[in-house]
């Protein structure tokens, strides 16, 4: 039996994660990296950039 759920959106979710992961990898092969390493240095980045914004917001209540 066919399913009357449209699959059009599983589609371009799967189309999505392979634009995704082919991004990632020509980012990570401009740095030299292996996609692990790129991904390594992707989540220190955003744990290092969510810091800053934490510590910004921290500033600007106590300025108030």
């Amino acid at each position: 039996e066919i399913s009357t759920r449209d699959w059009s959106s599983d589609v371009c979710s799967s189309d999505l994660k392979k634009a995704k992961i082919d991004k990632i990898e020509s980012l990570a092969q401009q740095k030299g990296m292996t996609k692990t390493e790129f991904a390594q240095y992707a989540i220190e980045l955003a744990l290092k950039l969510e810091s800053e914004k934490e510590q910004s917001n921290a500033k600007n209540k106590n300025n108030k």
